[in-house]
């Protein structure tokens, strides 16, 4: 699981630094006299769709580890308590057979 976090991350880190060379394009842009390229609008539109892209795509990986991560839990608490009653019967069995052992 760790290695699907750092992965996710090391994406989303390279996403945003094109995020953020996109705004500093459109902050040069809005301060000269000169308006963006066509070229330049197509690219800033196909990193956003991109960009809405791995957003939902993060956002259905999150939602299912955390869906994996909460059927883990109740598969733990489920052992748990079949070790805690199987502990249990054995106690009940090995009391039967104390009073014979003497």
């Amino acid at each position: 699981m760790a290695h699907v976090v750092v992965h996710l991350q090391g994406g989303l880190s390279e996403k945003e630094a094109e995020i953020r060379a996109s705004v500093a394009r459109l902050d040069e842009a809005a301060q000269s006299s000169q308006p963006l390229s066509a070229d330049d609008l197509a690219h800033l539109r196909r990193q956003l769709e991109d960009s809405s892209v791995i957003v939902r795509e993060q956002q259905d990986k999150s939602k299912q580890i955390g869906e994996e991560n909460e059927l883990l839990l109740r598969r733990r608490d489920e052992l748990e308590q079949r070790l805690a009653t199987l502990e249990q019967e054995y106690e009940e069995l090995l009391g039967m057979f104390e009073p014979h052992i003497s």
